[in-house]
């Protein structure tokens, strides 16, 4: 009997036996007597193998038998030497590859309960409570050895397992429990979030396990920092975070050590939404945990966009300005606000006029001596003088900033009549006892009809 899992240019069907690598040609088996079976060895997963067997006596063998055989890659085997130990608030899961990976990559899952009763192999349930049935966070699906579940109430039984998987599915669950020890720990001694150069400083009492603060940061801040300060020499400070969408078991894992001598630590959390951060100060084996809640504030409301397709017209005595609304109020519609200057005057010199506040709905205002609102007299727009208006959308939310005038110019000039060109082809056509004049009308009625 022989094998190989060369192709056919390398290992022809009657080739000889090459050596002992199937990749590079037939080998030799190893199989002798009258059996009907054999069994081969430390082949590859994933391989497809070829085979061929022949009968043989004193005089010679006779034909070859050929066949192929394809070795599958399988789930492996249960993790080894799963250890389960109780730290305080937490608890560390550590364990070995398997005795058989299946031929492929292998990936680990971990998952705990605080259920005595709960079976090794037992199904989880989605969105259950951790005394309820086994419970995965979104972060312990893809796991390296070893690995914390934290967060948990002192003194409680808790139970871990692990479970290794590959492409072609998974091995057994592997448990095992521990209780969550209580012994008092060092306490930190200040705790503050900074968002950029803002610090936020929290007030904490330090009077209990598991201190809650909250922290509002802007809806926009991109860099948040927790730093925790402790008086105790030889602390070391943990911390993790995470997005509330976790899970409602708000269990952290794999905290990461932010520091291990000094007297304060920064955990920067440099991520968006709002996120949980939760530390703990340990010497020894010997914890207090603290969470922070930073929540972001709701986004300010959106301005007004600019009023659309502004325009000054010139008249007699007069500009008036013209406009569409605009593209979005930002919010529930306000007002219109209208200013007047000069044109060869400065910036400073904008000032409001009689009336300028108009409703949303308008789309027109007049400019004219009586809505100058300089005193208690009236004014007179001249002709001949330039003059700058400018335009703003309201709403109930906020102003604009005056980036958002929109600003356009005119010159007020008297109108000229032109008189009309004379009657055309004008005739008197003689009657009795009477004269009928007729005519038409003039090519141009100047400007008026």
């Amino acid at each position: 009997m022989h094998y190989t899992s060369a192709a056919e240019a390398t290992a022809p069907p009657d080739a000889e036996v090459s050596g002992s690598d199937p990749a590079a040609g037939w080998v030799d088996a190893g199989h002798s007597g009258t059996g009907a079976w054999h069994s081969i060895a430390d082949l590859t997963y994933g391989t497809t193998y070829r085979l061929r067997v022949r009968a043989a006596n004193a005089a010679g063998g006779g034909p070859w038998l050929h066949g192929t055989k394809e070795v599958p890659v399988t789930a492996p085997t249960a993790g080894r030497a799963l250890s389960v130990v109780g730290g305080s608030r937490r608890l560390i899961l550590s364990w070995a590859a398997p005795s058989d990976t299946g031929g492929a990559a292998v990936s680990y899952r971990a998952e705990y309960t605080a259920s005595t009763t709960i079976a090794d192999d037992a199904p989880r349930t989605n969105n259950a409570r951790p005394g309820e049935s086994w419970v995965q966070l979104r972060r312990s699906a893809d796991v390296t050895s070893p690995y914390t579940f934290w967060n948990f109430a002192n003194n409680a039984f808790i139970r871990g397992r692990v479970q290794a998987y590959n492409s072609a599915g998974s091995g057994p669950w592997v448990a095992a429990g521990d209780t969550v020890t209580a012994t008092p720990a060092p306490r930190l001694t200040g705790l503050s979030v900074k968002v950029g150069d803002t610090l936020i400083v929290l007030t904490p009492t330090f009077d209990g396990d598991h201190l809650v603060y909250e922290a509002t940061v802007p809806h926009d801040a991109a860099n948040v920092t927790v730093t925790p300060t402790w008086g105790a020499t030889g602390v070391t400070v943990e911390a993790a975070s995470q997005s509330p969408d976790d899970g409602r078991t708000a269990v952290y894992t794999n905290p990461t050590t932010i520091s291990s001598s000094g007297s304060s630590a920064t955990l920067d959390l440099a991520r968006s939404g709002d996120t949980d951060a939760f530390v703990t100060s340990c010497k020894g084996t010997v914890c207090t945990s603290y969470r922070i809640d930073v929540s972001r504030a709701p986004a300010p409301p959106a301005p007004p966009t600019v009023p659309r397709n502004v325009q000054a017209t010139p008249g007699d005595g007069k500009l008036t300005l013209t406009w569409q609304a605009p593209m979005s109020w930002g919010g529930r519609a306000k007002a219109f606000l209208v200013e007047w200057k000069l044109s060869s005057a400065g910036d400073s010199a904008w000032q409001g006029v009689h009336g300028g506040q108009m409703a949303p709905t308008a789309t027109s205002y007049e400019f004219t001596g009586e809505n100058l609102n300089v005193d208690l007299t009236t004014h007179t727009v001249a002709n001949g003088t330039a003059y700058d208006l400018r335009i703003k959308a309201v709403n109930h939310n906020r102003e604009n900033d005056d980036s958002d005038w929109i600003t356009v110019s005119g010159t007020p000039a008297a109108q000229t009549v032109a008189p009309p060109s004379v009657p055309r082809n004008v005739q008197a056509t003689p009657g009795d006892g009477k004269v009928t004049l007729t005519w038409q009308a003039p090519s141009t009625w100047g400007d008026w009809p």
